[in-house]
């Protein structure tokens, strides 16, 4: 964001530079919100081998409980992604 509000004729129209600053904007937050979901599957995945690999019901139930908290972030960000469309 830096680079582009940096160059001088970026503000010469500010209605269109303050669109592309909430754009910009917009799009940091969903990468954020998918780094955080890709990290709780990774955490998914790596329990669940430990669990297996030590045939420990605890962390199995474990990989179970934060499993099915990465399975509901996940449909939520399905559904926002699915309707954030112009016309939904």
């Amino acid at each position: 964001m830096e680079e582009v509000s940096a160059d001088p004729k970026f503000w010469e129209d500010p209605e269109n530079s303050q669109k592309l600053l909430q754009q910009i904007k917009q799009l940091r937050n969903k990468v954020t919100v998918f780094e955080k979901l890709s990290s709780q599957y990774d955490d998914v995945v790596t329990l669940a081998e430990l669990g297996i690999e030590e045939q420990d019901a605890s962390v199995i139930s474990e990989a179970q409980a934060l499993s099915e908290t990465f399975k509901a972030a996940y449909e939520k960000l399905r559904i926002e992604t699915l309707l954030s469309g112009e016309y939904d």
